[in-house]
């Protein structure tokens, strides 16, 4: 053994095995602190929404602490119950939840397979990247909220509007998103292909195609919320029945109630998704979670 051996000797086997296990135990600790900290977040924010605006100094002075413009968490709660059930007066949710969420999924896919599709065409012809990638950033410059009204005077006010309006926001993310993988594949693995006698189309489907792919499944879950978000939008604007819909009838009979139980709706609906996105991305991709 040598001095620096004894200086530091190394802790016995048993003590490194006790380390090991000793970290997933705090980390897991720490994981039931935190979520402990979000329920007493989430429990004060409710305790204030009930109760702050029946203090009449507080409802008087601050503006939206008022009941009449934030109603109450039991309100909604009710509102919610009757939507889900179609009691109350009120219209069941389920067939506006359904053409929202196939509107944002088909759009999602549709825009997926086409900007994926034009991402990689792009990425193989210079030529065509040069002249064509200069005319999608103009067009991505321009709010997609400004083209509903253009996309429903094509299609009408129907559920083809909000499948359009989605596919419009999410071509350009997986456009930009295919392009920037196809590109990003190292020299040297082209180069090799290339030298192994690989022609252009397998070049594309097994070194391009996968790379672009990799590059979308890490944007996966924000495609899906903007096409979510984008449906909802135009179902505000073309009154086709969707949970937009109903947040623009809500706002119509100036009801605050219906309006926060469809939002409350719609952020479970959207972080369902979103969490559906990412648990799909991580299977697609777990060598990025090896270590």
């Amino acid at each position: 053994m040598s001095a620096v051996d004894s200086a530091h000797p190394s802790p016995p086997a048993d003590r490194l095995g006790d380390q090991r296990a000793e970290r997933p135990r705090r980390w897991s600790a720490g994981n039931g602190i935190y979520r402990l900290m979000t329920v007493v977040v989430i429990a004060v924010f409710l305790l204030i929404w009930q109760y702050a605006p029946q203090v009449p100094a507080i409802s008087q002075h601050v503006g939206f602490l008022n009941r009449f413009v934030i109603g109450s968490p039991e309100g909604v709660a009710k509102d919610i119950w009757e939507l889900v059930t179609g009691s109350g007066g009120r219209p069941e949710v389920w067939p506006y939840f359904e053409n929202t969420v196939v509107a944002a999924l088909l759009g999602a896919l549709i825009g997926l397979v086409l900007g994926i599709a034009a991402g990689i065409l792009l990425a193989e012809s210079e030529p065509l990247r040069e002249i064509l990638t200069p005319i999608v950033s103009l067009i991505n410059s321009a709010p997609r909220i400004a083209l509903i009204p253009i996309v429903v005077l094509f299609t009408g006010p129907t559920l083809i509007a909000s499948i359009v309006a989605s596919v419009l926001v999410v071509f350009f993310i997986s456009f930009f998103n295919a392009l920037e993988g196809a590109r990003n594949v190292p020299p040297a693995i082209l180069d090799n292909t290339r030298l192994l006698g690989a022609g252009r189309l397998k070049m594309i489907l097994y070194i391009r195609l996968p790379n672009a792919i990799s590059y979308i499944f890490a944007s996966l879950p924000n495609i899906i919320s903007f096409s979510f978000t984008t449906v909802v939008t135009a179902e505000i604007l073309t009154g086709f029945d969707g949970m937009g819909a109903l947040i623009e009838s809500a706002q119509t009979s100036v009801d605050a109630g219906l309006t926060l139980a469809v939002v409350v709706i719609l952020a479970v609906i959207g972080a369902t998704l979103a969490n559906l996105a990412s648990m799909t991305r991580k299977k697609a991709m777990q060598w990025e979670h090896r270590s």
